[in-house]
């Protein structure tokens, strides 16, 4: 909306406090930038409005700056309702938003009245309306009254039954993970996020509150995962970032840690594997040497090192993820791939096998492999078998002794083992396996099958 001609433009004082409060959601230790910020809205708009085609009101830096300078004032109503998520307010005013076509600017006033408008970026004050009989002051009993509503609000609770159905939900889903439909759990997770949201509002018991947030932040994280698996980068660094300041407000390093195992598992995903280190190195910061430690080191070191060319670092940090992986008591098999708890043996052979696979070192990525496959055979989950069997692809086309015929028979078993469910980890590693295999053997039948069959059964994005 253009501004009206008498607007006077003063900064917006609010916004850029807002934004100043909020954690970079990719620089540990930084406050979050304007181009941060507008990755935020732009994932807050695909959010709040999953059935709309909203690219129109995607905005940039630029925007955010014209906003805090005051140029701007009254954006549509749905960037607003996506400013106003990621920020965490309730109202426009909150973040000095307000129409000028619709405000009558104090011609007279106070010094007081006058300075609210030009030193906090808030909506001019409008003159105080007259106490008439429609708005009588109150009198005691009013007063008291008042006073009773305010004590009403402070106690509010929650049913306890309400917050461990919530509980309940999010950890059967984190549970049986690679076993359930991702389009049919993508809906539940959102809606059950806009009621933990509402709950949270309503709520004022600390511990329930600590309680809400713990799950909010479950309930994020895996959002976040999910928009990973689809490609939604923008989207899963909205989700992953707000799990892991939810988290914070819970007061839960373990679970900080792991909602930074989520961040650097998106940007793994990306393409940008310095990120990606950095976030798992914070992360362990948040870890210790507790559970989530075992991931970190693994999936989000490790793995990252193999992409940097990173020999020695991944080397190191394989074998520090098993000495932690023996501090604890690891499950069998192949837990969910979102577990709040600690890595199974096979789960962290495979992350080490993968990382062994980005340096090329076959022979030390068929050792891994070898220990995890029995487990991921076992396993229920396609993409993990997918993922080892591409990665044991990878290892046999690039060994000594190359077997190309058995690589590539191996590459279309493993897309055949996903097709129908593909999520951009199969997706990657397939396309990483024809460009190495091309490479090495130039564009042979046995990897145009492989190209054939990635065709088939993972349609584009």
């Amino acid at each position: 909306m253009p501004r009206h001609p008498e607007t006077l433009i003063t900064p917006n004082t609010l916004l850029s406090a807002a934004r100043e409060r909020l954690p970079s959601p990719r620089r540990p230790g930084q406050r979050i930038s304007r181009s941060e910020l507008a990755d935020g809205v732009n994932a807050a708009l695909d959010l709040l409005y999953p059935h709309r085609n909203l690219t129109a009101h995607y905005v940039d830096a630029r925007w955010i700056g014209k906003l805090e300078r005051g140029e701007h004032r009254w954006p549509s109503a749905e960037r607003r309702a996506a400013l106003r998520h990621v920020v965490h307010v309730a109202t426009d005013a909150e973040l000095g938003l307000y129409s000028p076509r619709r405000t009558n600017y104090p011609q007279a006033g106070t010094d007081h009245e006058r300075g609210a408008v030009a030193g906090n970026g808030l909506a001019p004050v409008l003159p105080a309306v007259p106490r008439t009989s429609v708005a009588p002051e109150l009198d005691g009993d009013e007063a008291a009254l008042a006073i009773q509503q305010r004590i009403h609000r402070l106690n509010r609770t929650i049913d306890p039954d309400v917050i461990s159905q919530h509980d309940e939900l999010t950890n059967d889903i984190v549970s049986r993970y690679e076993r359930l439909d991702h389009a049919e759990i993508l809906p539940i997770l959102v809606r059950q996020r806009a009621a933990l949201d509402s709950l949270l509002t309503d709520c004022n018991r600390s511990a329930q509150r600590m309680q809400l947030l713990h799950i909010a932040a479950g309930t994020s994280g895996v959002l976040g995962y999910l928009a990973v698996g689809r490609a939604r980068f923008a989207l899963a660094r909205a989700y992953c970032a707000e799990a892991f300041a939810l988290a914070g407000h819970a007061a839960q390093p373990s679970l900080q840690a792991w909602a930074r195992a989520l961040q650097s598992f998106c940007e793994y995903y990306a393409s940008d594997y310095p990120q990606a280190l950095r976030l798992a190195q914070d992360g362990l910061a948040y870890a210790g040497t507790g559970p989530q430690s075992v991931r970190l080191t693994i999936n989000g070191v490790a793995r990252a090192l193999g992409k940097l060319g990173d020999t020695d670092g991944v080397h190191c940090a394989v074998d520090t993820a098993h000495d932690l992986l023996a501090r604890h008591d690891a499950p069998g098999g192949m837990p969910s791939s979102v577990s709040f708890g600690c890595y199974s043996k096979a789960q962290t052979a495979g992350n080490a096998a993968t990382a062994y696979v980005s340096l090329g070192m076959a022979d030390h990525a068929e050792t891994f492999i070898d220990l995890a496959m029995p487990d991921v055979t076992r396993s229920g989950s396609p993409w993990s078998r997918s993922l080892v069997m591409l990665d044991h692809a990878a290892a046999l086309a690039a060994s000594k002794n190359g077997d190309l015929d058995r690589a590539s028979r191996l590459a279309v078993d493993a897309l055949t083992v996903s097709a129908g469910r593909p999520i951009i980890a199969v997706r990657q590693r397939t396309m990483d396996f024809i460009q190495r295999a091309a490479t090495h053997w130039g564009d042979t039948t046995q990897v145009r099958a492989v190209r054939d069959a990635a065709t088939s059964t993972m349609p584009a994005p």
